[in-house]
């Protein structure tokens, strides 16, 4: 079972190959969150696989939130391994999620265990800080991705224990200890996002929110409280006219070419 998070396509790509590649069913997280879904049934060996992008060095909170509330039935010492996709590295998220994956106390009395995990390196999407690299180097990025999967689930596919794969970069502890933890408590904040005279009216941005921050009111979009910091939303919108703060304006936009805007929808 592959539990995914995705905000541009990058992660759903990885998860939706993964899933090809090993038989598996996918779940989304956000779905999950938004239906208040927490309690799966679990098969004779099936694998608990989580597939996410970092934020800031971080696990993004809704991943963190839904980790913490999920119950597993039938658990008798499932295989559990993260694909964690990213800019350039990870920081310690491997082990933060270690940690947390080893709070979580199955239907048999056990305490989670994460057997391994593995970092695929995608194009970036977190033109607020930055900017998305050019689409020749996105095309080189994306090429190299598909190599890494074979590796990622093959390892997967036999079960390999006590391997963790992973882009740390320097500094880990540093990275996501205290960068990431600044990121999820400070930098949430949704109300930089504005919307410019340019805005069609299209909605798309209101189906792509994860964390269901958007509303629309009179064909424009409005920003609640809430807001994960996915960047699904200007980075689909087809015109461009959604910006934060004075930032954004001149940068580029980026979302995975071959995911279909429609299977980012959230509502």
């Amino acid at each position: 079972m592959i539990f995914y998070f995705s905000g541009t396509g990058n992660t759903l790509y990885v998860a939706k190959k993964l899933s090809e590649k090993l038989n598996q069913p996918l779940v989304s997280i956000a779905d999950a969150m938004k239906r208040e879904n927490f309690v799966y049934e679990l098969k004779t060996a099936e694998p608990i696989i989580w597939v996410f992008p970092i934020y800031s060095w971080a696990l993004p909170k809704m991943v963190t939130e839904f980790i913490k509330k999920v119950v597993f039935n039938d658990y008798h010492s499932n295989y559990v391994t993260a694909v964690i996709t990213c800019g350039a590295n990870i920081g310690n998220a491997m082990t933060q999620l270690e940690q947390i994956i080893g709070k979580i106390r199955f239907s048999n009395g056990n305490l989670g265990t994460l057997n391994s995990g593995f970092t695929v390196v995608m194009p970036s999407n977190y033109m607020i800080m930055g900017d998305v690299e050019p689409p020749e180097v996105q095309s080189e990025m994306l090429l190299r991705v598909e190599q890494r999967l074979e590796v990622v689930s093959t390892k997967i596919e036999n079960r390999v224990s006590n391997t963790f794969d992973v882009e740390k970069g320097r500094f880990p502890h540093l990275r996501t200890d205290v960068i990431g933890k600044f990121f999820n408590k400070y930098a949430l904040d949704a109300s930089p996002f504005w919307v410019q005279e340019t805005c069609i009216g299209c909605e798309i941005c209101y189906k792509v929110c994860n964390s269901g921050t958007i509303v629309m009111n009179e064909g424009k979009p409005f920003w609640n409280k809430g807001c994960v910091q996915c960047l699904a939303c200007i980075n689909y919108c087809p015109v461009k006219a959604i910006q934060y703060g004075k930032k954004t304006s001149q940068k580029g936009r980026y979302h995975h070419p071959d995911i279909k805007v429609e299977e980012m929808f959230r509502v």
